[in-house]
């Protein structure tokens, strides 16, 4: 067989893949991994940088779909992924998008690549892994710089031709509707261009997370500070410009949505958040997005990313998690109306309510572990809270997601109540055995991760 051929199957088992992602997770990687094998058998013989940018993206959609979910864990593979596989730990993704980069210019893989740098550098926050997050963030930040500033050339310069093709019809008086069909479909728009900014962004957010402490503060600022002051310069342009209510030709440009500006401004908050001194200095940040969920989970985050690099005394930290609880009961209240409403991804949205909750009974169990008299004395009642929520959690989790809802919803809501019957069993103490009948073959792995948690381990 040709390179050629090999390369068409690969993308047909791709697409199936894609398919089955709504029905059957283990047959999607299935065809995931025979995809991969076909693509590699295909760049066995060619160089195309089309086989070596889908290998790319293809370990990085599985890895983002199955292993940064931890649904992997759950489906039996053993049979199909051995030996090379698409299974790929994230240095190693990182590796091959810059391997398939190798100085050639190709907007999608960059702007994937500069995805890959943001989970690289959130995923060393978390682990012990000796990561250089410098040298990823100035790897990102000269990926971002460079592909910003070619997709907005590519921008302006269809904004030129398009003037330049409605004024030739103007003068000729043309029917308008030949100016939507001399425009191609294939073209940058701009909220593709936002969608990069944002991206950058998120960039120094991720790097901001790995604060450590606050004297670390001024010097990673100094690191960003080209960069932001670079993104600023430019995303008003965006703002002023091409946003549902200021885009003056939405027939052929499609404007910056209300959602892509909500994500800019958490973003923009949350990174104003990490660069503060104390939690108590951030709200003035967070009270320009608009109230969501959303908004009110990442402020939660934010509050508790300043509370884990911070020194706090015993009674900062109540403060602290106090605050994070009455947070996150707005983001609860919110969920709550909009399950009443909801049809399609109502399974996702379960799952993201399950969180939440289990996120409320987290913060009620530090809380009574505290060492003062409040804590203390709201001992009994915080971890009688903290069962409440988590039976709520179960409950959610349980909660079919209806007709529509696609296997990976109903993953990643049975992944949300295995996490909070684990706790569940901590506070009630379960031996093994009880843990066993409770959870079956899983339950020594989901009890082993939540005792990862310094406070579920003083419990137990």
């Amino acid at each position: 067989m040709k390179s050629t051929d090999f390369f068409e199957e690969a993308a047909t088992d791709e697409e199936s893949g894609d398919r089955w992602l709504g029905s059957d997770l283990t047959k999607a990687l299935r065809f995931y991994q025979k995809a991969y094998k076909e693509y590699q058998q295909a760049l066995a013989n060619s160089s195309d940088l089309d086989i070596q940018y889908n290998i790319a993206r293809l370990v990085y959609h599985v890895y983002s779909t199955y292993i940064e979910t931890e649904l992997l864990e759950d489906l039996n593979t053993d049979d199909f992924l051995f030996g090379d596989t698409v299974v790929k730990p994230l240095d190693q993704i990182m590796n091959t998008h810059e391997q398939s980069m190798n100085g050639r210019e190709s907007m999608d893989l960059s702007y994937n690549l500069g995805l890959v740098y943001i989970d690289v550098l959130e995923t060393s926050q978390l682990s012990d892994d000796n990561v250089d997050v410098l040298q990823i963030y100035q790897k990102g930040q000269e990926l971002f710089k460079n592909l910003i500033n070619t997709q907005i050339n590519q921008l302006r310069s269809f904004i030129n031709d398009l003037s330049k093709i409605d004024n030739d019809h103007s003068s000729s008086n043309e029917d308008p509707q030949s100016v939507t069909e001399a425009v191609t479909e294939e073209v940058l728009q701009p909220n593709d261009v936002f969608d990069t900014i944002v991206s950058g962004y998120k960039l120094i957010q991720a790097f901001l997370g790995n604060i450590t402490s606050i004297a670390d503060i001024p010097s990673f600022q100094q690191v960003v500070g080209d960069f932001s002051l670079f993104l600023e310069s430019i995303v008003g342009e965006f703002l002023n410009s091409f946003t549902e209510s200021t885009n003056t030709q939405s027939q052929y440009l499609s404007s910056v949505t209300n959602n892509q500006i909500i994500d800019y401004q958490i973003t923009k908050a949350f990174i104003s958040s990490l660069i503060s001194q104390s939690f108590t200095e951030i709200n003035n940040f967070w009270d320009v997005v608009p109230p969501s969920a959303e908004r009110f989970m990442s402020q939660s985050d934010a509050v508790q990313a300043i509370m884990d690099r911070n020194d706090d005394n015993d009674s900062t930290l109540w403060s602290g998690l106090t605050l994070i609880t009455q947070t996150l009961k707005k983001a609860q209240d919110d969920l709550s109306e909009r399950r009443k409403t909801t049809v399609e991804g109502l399974g996702k949205l379960n799952e993201q309510y399950a969180q939440v909750l289990i996120q409320r009974a987290d913060i009620d169990v530090q809380r009574g572990l505290l060492p003062l008299p409040q804590a203390q004395n709201s001992k009994e009642v915080l971890m009688k809270n903290a069962r409440t929520f988590l039976t709520s959690a179960m409950r959610i989790a349980n909660s079919s997601g209806g007709l529509r809802e696609r296997a990976i919803e109903k993953a990643g809501r049975n992944k949300k109540k295995l996490e909070s019957v684990a706790r569940m069993c901590i506070l009630d103490k379960k031996d093994e055995d009880q843990i066993m009948e409770i959870m079956g073959s899983v339950g020594p792995r989901e009890i082993t991760k939540v005792l990862k948690l310094d406070y579920y381990s003083a419990l137990n």
